[in-house]
């Protein structure tokens, strides 16, 4: 549980409803992750690529409305 008042278990044996450990695993979301010694990921070796944001325009967006288009041109009959 978080709270203020939490307290870092660095050592399996404060668990006390443990009863067999699977492996021992380590590392950070920033940094990296290892298990049984193995590294899975790690940032100094593993570089993300930056985010690209796909563009996906939905034939309902307000850039297809026939009316605008129109009025861009100046052609006020349509518009």
């Amino acid at each position: 549980m978080y709270s203020k008042t939490a307290t870092e278990i660095t050592d399996l044996k404060q668990i006390k409803d443990m009863v067999k450990p699977i492996c021992e695993i380590s590392g950070s979301w920033l940094r990296s992750l290892v298990m049984d010694g193995k590294t899975y990921w790690d940032i100094s070796r593993d570089i993300p690529e930056r985010y690209k944001p796909e563009i996906n325009v939905l034939p309902s967006d307000w850039r297809y409305r026939e009316d605008l288009i129109w009025l861009k041109y100046n052609y006020m009959k349509i518009a």
